[in-house]
């Protein structure tokens, strides 16, 4: 039977939140503080109390010591693969504990060098109202304790933890209530051993960060990786271990292993061991600045799983993306394809009269078969060229703000130069099809695809596959600083937000801008990026167009073109239908971001 004073979570907190800051302030360093006699706590009075006090900083804190007093111990008898080992493991648990710690305070005294009481209150008081709704969605029967299988069902409910991340979930529970994780327990404890009172689980996440809309998901991550640094002590091949672990801060991992120099030489039956160690090191990418990278960096080291899902994340994005603006997308080129200046109303008029909704649908299949994969490539070879071009900053590419405009004008031309044939024969059969939407025809519409293509086949005197490149040079000329606009400063507003929403503490693949703030992003810069080079795609789009229908005239060339076009309508005339490509351009990147940042959390891919 469940205590009732126990399990039920505390209504007023003002005095709970006193009592803890008291203990905070009252805290002693060894360096004489003025702050506290003034009601603030520095970082350094705060780091001290919570490695002493909370739990989870007490865990890390012990682990690192007898690493520290594992690496004293036996400095005489490591071998090179050991004493690189330790030290790393050592590194590790540093940077766990210094970059949670730093958050913490961060997120507390709100980017202040100190706190005081009041903006610990706000702090405690938000924290709290996080903590006991976690509870009651977690506590499945409502006892007041949570239990084994209540974790497991809610992080399994919401999948916000890796399989990796799910092994010690019992031991987990055990280390929660104070307890030693492979202390044995008579068979009589075992369900007191693996249920949690609300104030044990209040105490022990009140100062774990909060990554993902989940301190549970931070614990269980930090216990695991700690766990599997424990287990690496007696474990002399520990890249072997680490290596296929995501979770594990692989960057730290490698850039220790590479700087640390060989400091004794090994016995005979080592050597293979360690060659085999060296192999692996140089396989591995150094994602230290400091480190000496290996520039000589394979495709094929880069083209893994993890690539081929932002493909699929990408071209997914993209057909979602651009089924939703299709309609947009038709009035465009209608406008476009027309010498007469005609008034959008009239467009809409025209289309429904002679082919109800459907019309605004016409060559959307052709547009999702394109789309796909132009959408894959573009999303895809902008992650992949980042790896290759920049190798040892391309995770986090905040500080080199020109590299991603450079990878996003290469992925763009890549993509256009893939998908130029089918968004000749979109545009063409669009075209042709302006032919029965207009009022003065009542033939039905007999367009196919087939048709389309050999007659695009079969013009300018048959020259063949030719005909479906022509624009090509304009269309990339047009596609390079389009594609490097749009991914370049999405990507730069993305981590400026970034920078507002999260602390500089927090680990990057934590950071997940909200969805109603990527809406706003990818609309300003696929916007900017399509106002800029549209008189380039309005030439490009013509000389795709040229000879059908609803676009007699032929062109010898871009400039040929260019020419023509100002000469009959001015220089207006190169913005024609501008206003609705904007209108389909802001909701169509909005959507494609929306859904391509979303879908790189749902396929576990770094943000």
């Amino acid at each position: 039977m469940s205590d009732p004073d126990q399990s039920k979570p505390p209504i007023d907190n003002n005095d709970s939140c006193k009592d803890l800051f008291n203990k905070i302030i009252n805290t002693k360093t060894n360096i004489p503080d003025e702050n506290s006699e003034n009601g603030l706590v520095d970082k350094k009075q705060f780091q001290t109390y919570i490695q002493d006090s909370n739990q989870l900083f007490k865990y890390v804190n012990s682990n690192k010591i007898n690493i520290e007093n594992n690496y004293k111990q036996n400095l005489d008898d490591l071998i090179d693969e050991k004493h690189k080992q330790i030290v790393t493991n050592k590194n590790l648990i540093n940077k766990i504990s210094t970059n949670y710690l730093n958050e913490l305070f961060f997120n507390i005294s709100q980017g202040e060098d100190t706190f005081d009481y009041q903006k610990f209150q706000q702090y405690y008081n938000s924290t709290i109202n996080e903590i006991q709704k976690g509870f009651h969605n977690i506590d499945l029967d409502k006892d007041g304790f949570i239990k084994l299988k209540d974790i497991n069902n809610y992080l399994t409910n919401l999948d916000i933890i890796k399989k990796s991340e799910t092994e010690n979930k019992p031991s987990f529970l055990r280390w929660v209530k104070n307890k030693k994780p492979d202390d044995l327990q008579e068979k009589s404890d075992y369900d007191q051993d693996y249920k949690i009172s609300y104030k044990e689980w209040e105490s022990f996440l009140i100062f774990v960060p909060r990554h993902n809309n989940s301190r549970l998901r931070t614990a269980l991550k930090i216990y695991s990786n700690i766990s599997k640094v424990q287990a690496s002590n007696s474990n002399t091949d520990i890249l072997n271990r680490f290596k296929m672990d995501e979770d594990l801060e692989l960057d730290q991992l490698t850039s220790e292993l590479g700087k640390r120099p060989v400091s004794k030489t090994p016995k005979k039956d080592e050597q293979p061991k360690i060659i085999e160690m060296k192999l692996k090191e140089e396989k591995m990418p150094k994602l230290d600045d400091n480190a000496n990278h290996d520039t000589d960096t394979s495709f094929k080291e880069h083209f893994n799983i993890d690539s081929l899902k932002y493909f699929l994340a990408g071209g997914s994005a993209g057909v979602i993306s651009r089924t939703c603006t299709a309609p947009f997308d038709r009035i465009k080129v209608f406008l476009i394809a027309n010498d007469k200046t005609l008034h959008v109303t009239q467009v809409l008029k025209t289309i429904y009269k002679k082919a109800g909704l459907k019309g605004f649908y016409v060559g959307n299949g052709l547009s999702a078969m394109k789309i796909f994969p132009e959408s894959a490539i573009k999303f895809g070879s902008f992650e992949l060229v980042k790896k290759l071009i920049f190798p040892n900053s391309y995770q986090n590419m905040k500080d080199n703000p020109l590299g991603n405009y450079l990878c996003g004008g290469i992925a763009g031309c890549m993509a256009q130069l893939f998908v130029y044939p089918i968004d000749t024969i979109k545009y063409r059969m669009q075209c042709e099809d302006v032919k029965f939407s207009s009022p003065y025809s009542n033939t039905k519409s007999t367009i196919s695809i087939k048709n389309i293509v050999k007659e695009t086949y079969k013009q300018n005197n048959n020259a063949g596959i030719r005909n479906f490149y022509r624009g090509l040079p304009a269309g990339l000329t047009g596609m390079f600083p389009y594609a490097a606009i749009d991914l370049g400063t999405f990507n730069l507003l993305k981590n400026i937000a970034s920078q507002y929403y999260f602390s500089e503490y927090t680990d990057v693949e934590d950071r997940h801008l909200p969805n109603m703030v990527l809406l706003p992003l990818g609309a300003i810069s696929g916007s900017i990026g399509a106002s800029i080079v549209y008189p380039i795609n309005l030439l490009r789009t013509r000389l795709q167009a040229q000879g059908t229908f609803a676009h007699k005239h032929t062109y010898d060339g871009f400039f040929d073109c260019a020419s023509k076009t100002v000469k009959r309508e001015g220089f207006k005339g190169l913005y024609k239908g501008l206003f609705p490509n904007l209108v389909k351009v802001c909701p169509s990147v909005a959507i494609s971001y929306f859904c391509y940042e979303n879908f790189k959390r749902l396929l576990n891919l770094n943000t």
